[in-house]
Order: structure tokens, then C-alpha cells, then sequence
């Protein structure tokens, strides 16, 4: 690309255009010329630019030494009280693209540019809508393209609209590469301000303007954004302006077939557009279409994909297992599948019917949340009294439909009541012995009774069960075990998950030291005879103090 600078200074600039609002409404076209080479020139008057508004156009030459006002005729060709100035102009620009020929050339190949901040004021504009077509676009100086953001202030159009690039030449007016679009409400003694700011630091560039007296519809569906949730009765929220009619529709693919939500004659800028009963439809994805009807046969049409939620979510609890037993910290996990899920709460009562105190509440960040852990709940740190309970898990969706399962569960954290009442401690047995004791759990798992020695390594098992136990709890036969020292142990676990390790329990044991041999054996050598009578002869008559 070539370019022929008319004037150039140093530094870049935003661009700002200004609109005063009195008389009576024109559409007009200006060409910001340059003062010669490429792009000299203004267009046919046959063309019509993006707008597709043909009439003369207005050619403007802004220099320092000459800011204006120039006058400005309409796009009839007749002269207005319009007029067009500048207060700083840096200078005009010239430039070949190589993708513009003729009038596409003689509008983007030249334009004013600004180094310091500079401000265009347009006067004798009438109160009213417009469509204002603004071109700004131009290479830069190291080969590519400088690129802007558009911003007109009081405009119901997405503000900043980004507009460069290189022009294409199959299209070579595309919004966003060559220009922007901007619906605005002129009112009287109003001002209205289009600033041209360069992303890359570079220059700012006007290569010309369109005024469009509300002939160029605009359709625009703002609300529900796309692929969002929908449910029951839902305002659609958007803009449908410069129109003769707009009908906002619906259906289940893009391809139709549509039905009508909305049809009207009358505008709407940044409203409800229509309102949607859901209600009878089948969940599932629906395209709404916004079809706007132009003065001159011009069509503007938007679609939004959106989804119609009207099932509960799919709630399942994983753990704890139904009727579960459970103790400490519980780990309670599950499955919650929306759509359109929204939040998830924990809670638990004594009864079905609640109040549920929370446990927790969770954001998913998917639709579906897998088995995975939803919270924790301490049930000792909380002091949660041995009952049974109901666990609800609840998820809510965006159209705050609620689906829940509630899940029985019984919390213990009491150790099994174990004690032994014979022998006692330091018993000498012999033979069969009965050994008495007590094993009592509400949820008793299992019990065992077990003994061992010095000379021993582990726990020999005498008796075991899963029954609670008052009195007998076993019969220890101690005629096929060498005399001497034992340790008893008896040993209960319930069936509580404790900190969600299956077969955990809550467990206690009780332990007690015993002699096997008879009473008499006073030297523990496995018989009675006349060493333990010495025993005893030389300890008699002795006293303890």
C-alpha cells in the first residue's frame, strides 16, 4: 500500500464528533476528502454506501488553515441549514488500499486524521432517530492497518464498536473492518460525541460520514443472552428500530418452522420486544428469530439460541448408603444433573418435612456434577446428638425449579457399653471357667473375647459374636494351656462409618490380668506340692507391718 500524507504531524489523537440538533430532519452522505492523489474525490451519487442511502455526497476538505463551517446539502441534492466544522484538525490523508476500486476508493482512500484531540460538530440537525454510518479506516505506516473503537455517547448501539483491518475486496464495506453503526436519538440542543480511539497507539482516521434518517432497521435480541435458560413466561429484551414492522419468533431449529411470539408496527430501542410463554413447550433448544422490516424493503434479522428448561433437576445421593449408620465426619456425595443447574443445598432434619439445617450450599461450575464430594458434615465438632435423620441434598435450577432426595441415616457416636465382671483381676482359673461380663450397642456390629501370655505373640480367640451380651459371655476350657499369666481382652465394635472409613466403628475393649493354675501353686510351677507348703510355712505368722 501506498501513502501520500497532505499534512502530518507528530503524536496520536482520539477523534471526536459532535451533533447539534435544530431545524428539520436530512439524510445526508460526506466524503472527508483529500486535498489530491488517491482517493481524491467524492463518490457517485448513485452509491450508496453501507447505508445503501444514494444521493450527492458532500465533499469536505479539512486543514488546519481551514476548519469551516462548511454548508452541507441533503442526499436530494438540496442545500440545508447543516453545517460541518473543525477545531484541530492535524491535516488530510491519502493512501491506496489495494482491494478499493472506484467509489470505494474515493470514500476509504483518504481521510481527515488527527494528532491532537479533534472534534468534528455537525449543526442544524432536526431531533429525531438516525443511523449514523461512520468509516474510519486506514493503514499504517508500518504495513498493517490501524484499528479503532468507535464510541458515540447516548447510543443504544454496543459501545466501543471496534472498526480496521484490511478491506476485502469481495466486501469491501463490512462493519467492523471499514466502519461502524450506531442508532442515536438526536434531541434538541443535544450533543452528540463519536470518539475515535487507536488501539495500537497509532493515528485516528474519519473517512467519511452517513447520516441516516432512521431508514437502515436495526435488530438486536440483548436478553436471554445465547445459549442461557428460559422458563415460564420470559421477556425477550432488545432493539428493533428504523423499521415499517418486526416479528419476533420461535423454533426448534434454525430452519424453521417459526411461530409468532411478537409482531408490531412500533420500535422498540433497548426493550421488551415480546414475551415468550414457555409453559406448554417441551424442555429442550429453541432459536428465537427478530426479523426487522426497513422502510425500503431492507431486512435486518438476529437468532438466539436459547434452552427451555421446564424439568426439575435429576438428584441423587450416593453416600451415605440408605440407612446408613454413620459417625464423626461424614462425607456425603451424589449426583446432581441440570441443565440449567444454579445451586446445591445440604441439610438435615429429625423429620421429612424439615426445617433443614444447612450442612452447606455449593456453586457447580457444570451441569453435571458426578459422584464426588458435596460437603462435609462433622458430626462430632457440631455436636450432633445420637438420633436418626434425614439428609436432604437439593439442587436449584436458574428458573429456581428445586429437585431433592432426602436419604435416612442414624448418627453414633457412643462407643459400645463393654465391661467383665468375672474373673476379676489377678483371678487364678483353672479348668473350664466362665467368664461374665456385659456388651451392649444399639448397633452393635460384632464382639470378640480373646487371651494371651508373655510367651505368645497376638490374641488367641476364646469367643466371638454379634448379639449384646448380659452375663455369660463365654467359657474359657484353660486345660490345654500352660499355667501362668494371662491378659484377657474383650473387644466391641458397632456398625457406625466413622470419618467414612467403611468398617470403622465405634469401638471400646476392656482388658484383665489372670493366672491360670490352681489356687494353691504358689510358686506358679503347675502343681501343689510341698515347695508351695514352704512357701506358705516360711510366710506364717508374718504380718504386713
Amino acid at each position: 500500500m501506498r501513502r501520500v500524507w497532505a499534512v502530518r504531524h507528530a503524536a496520536a489523537a482520539s477523534v471526536v464528533v459532535i451533533f447539534t440538533a435544530s431545524a428539520s430532519a436530512q439524510s445526508i452522505n460526506i466524503d472527508i476528502d483529500g486535498a489530491a492523489g488517491s482517493g481524491a474525490g467524492a463518490p457517485a451519487s448513485s452509491w450508496g454506501a453501507a447505508a445503501g442511502q444514494s444521493g450527492p455526497w458532500n465533499s469536505v476538505i479539512f486543514l488546519p488553515t481551514n476548519p469551516g463551517p462548511f454548508s452541507l446539502f441533503d442526499t436530494s441534492g438540496v442545500a440545508t441549514a447543516v453545517t460541518i466544522r473543525q477545531t484541530s484538525a492535524t491535516g488530510t490523508l491519502n493512501f491506496t488500499q489495494n482491494a478499493t476500486t472506484g467509489n470505494v476508493k474515493l470514500l476509504m482512500d483518504d481521510a481527515v486524521f488527527a494528532a491532537t484531540p479533534y472534534t468534528l460538530t455537525i449543526s442544524g440537525l432536526a431531533p429525531g432517530p438516525y443511523t449514523i454510518f461512520t468509516y474510519a479506516n486506514a493503514p499504517s505506516g508500518s504495513g498493517g492497518f490501524e484499528r479503532n473503537g468507535l464510541v458515540i455517547a447516548g447510543s443504544t448501539s454496543p459501545n466501543p464498536q471496534s472498526v480496521g483491518g484490511p478491506i476485502i475486496a469481495s466486501a469491501p464495506l463490512t462493519t467492523g473492518l471499514t466502519h461502524a453503526q450506531h442508532i442515536v436519538t438526536v434531541a434538541a440542543g443535544q450533543n452528540l460525541v463519536i470518539n475515535a480511539n487507536p488501539f495500537n497507539g497509532g493515528n485516528a482516521y474519519i473517512n467519511g460520514i452517513q447520516i441516516v434518517r432512521a431508514i437502515t432497521p436495526l435488530a438486536e435480541i440483548t436478553s436471554p443472552s445465547e445459549s442461557s435458560c428460559v422458563c415460564g413466561t420470559t421477556a425477550i429484551f432488545g432493539t428493533a428500530a428504523n423499521l415499517t414492522s418486526f416479528t419476533l419468533d420461535y423454533a426448534t431449529t434454525d430452519a424453521g418452522p417459526w411461530t409468532t411470539i411478537a409482531s408490531q408496527s412500533n420500535g422498540v430501542v433497548g426493550g421488551v420486544i415480546g414475551v415468550w410463554n414457555t409453559s406448554t413447550l417441551a424442555s429442550g433448544d429453541y432459536t428465537l428469530r427478530l426479523r426487522v422490516n426497513g422502510p425500503l424493503s431492507q431486512q435486518a434479522i438476529v437468532t438466539r439460541r436459547v434452552f427451555v428448561d421446564r424439568s426439575a433437576p435429576q438428584v441423587t445421593v450416593n453416600t451415605p448408603t440408605p440407612a446408613e449408620v454413620v459417625g464423626g465426619t461424614v462425607q456425603i456425595t451424589g449426583i446432581t444433573n441440570d441443565r440449567c443447574l444454579s445451586s446445591i443445598q445440604l441439610g438435615y432434619s429429625t423429620s421429612t418435612a424439615g426445617p433443614f439445617i444447612s450442612i452447606g450450599t455449593a456453586t457447580p461450575t457444570a451441569d453435571v456434577i458426578p459422584g464426588t464430594m458435596l460437603a462435609h458434615w462433622d458430626t462430632q465438632a457440631q455436636a450432633i446428638a445420637d438420633a436418626s435423620y434425614y439428609l436432604r441434598l437439593a439442587a436449584i435450577d436458574s428458573c429456581g425449579v428445586t429437585g431433592s432426595e432426602l436419604r435416612a441415616v442414624t448418627v453414633d457416636n457412643t462407643r459400645p457399653l463393654v465391661s467383665l465382671q468375672s474373673p476379676t483381676a489377678s483371678t487364678a482359673i483353672c479348668g473350664e471357667f466362665e467368664v461374665i461380663g456385659t456388651i451392649n450397642d444399639a448397633h452393635l456390629a460384632s464382639w470378640a473375647l480373646y487371651y494371651s501370655s508373655d510367651t505368645q505373640a497376638g490374641w488367641t480367640t476364646i469367643a466371638s459374636g454379634t448379639q449384646n451380651v448380659s452375663g455369660r459371655i463365654a467359657i474359657w476350657n484353660t486345660n490345654d494351656i500352660p499355667n501362668g499369666p494371662y491378659t484377657l481382652r474383650l473387644v466391641a465394635r458397632d456398625r457406625a462409618t466413622v470419618d467414612a472409613v467403611t468398617g470403622s466403628g465405634n469401638l471400646f475393649e476392656v482388658t484383665r490380668s489372670v493366672f491360670v493354675g490352681a489356687q494353691g501353686d504358689l510358686n506358679q510351677d503347675g502343681m501343689v506340692n510341698g515347695a508351695d507348703l514352704g512357701i506358705l510355712l516360711s510366710q506364717f505368722g508374718l504380718r504386713c507391718n
